[in-house]
């Protein structure tokens, strides 16, 4: 990622009282809008924007890379009947979901009788020098557990 050199936004407000005018408002808003949009075209997660962490250049532009510092992705082949496959990061980031197809699978039921459910794989890939297996793995049980339960967790 180049360089960029410039001001975060927070601290461009701060020099202005905490307030600034309607158009350079929407001159900024439209840049951030753009970037975002950039950085979603490319197929990667932005991490936390916020007035501390957007730079802005001299002439008050967001380069589309400033919003780009993902540190976590999601991969979703599964949309593509892939029922199976590793994803791979991508530098910088520490960790990256894959989310496979559903595929039919066969269990027994409480009452002994075999059911047919739908099942969904996951695939954690993590960068141990960021993440440890087990946070890496608790994450992955929870995630797993939200999504057996997901009409319950859409209620909440």
């Amino acid at each position: 990622m180049e360089f960029v050199k410039g001001t975060e936004l927070v601290k461009m407000v701060q020099k202005r009282g905490g307030r600034m005018d309607a158009q350079e408002t929407l001159k900024i808003l439209k840049n951030v809008v753009y970037a975002l949009d950039t950085v979603h075209k490319a197929g990667l997660v932005h991490r936390d924007i916020s007035p501390d962490n957007l730079i802005l250049t001299k002439e008050g532009k967001l380069p589309a890379g400033n919003a780009a510092q993902a540190t976590f992705t999601v991969s979703n082949l599964g949309s593509f009947g892939i029922e199976s496959f590793t994803p791979v990061i991508n530098p910088p980031q520490t960790g990256i979901l894959g989310v496979c197809g559903t595929i039919d699978r066969v269990r027994k039921a409480a009452d002994g009788s075999i059911e047919i459910y739908p099942a969904m794989g996951l695939s954690l890939t993590y960068d141990h020098r960021a993440v440890d297996g087990t946070p890496a793995s608790k994450f992955l049980q929870e995630l797993c557990k939200n999504l057996e339960n997901f009409t319950t967790l859409l209620a909440k």
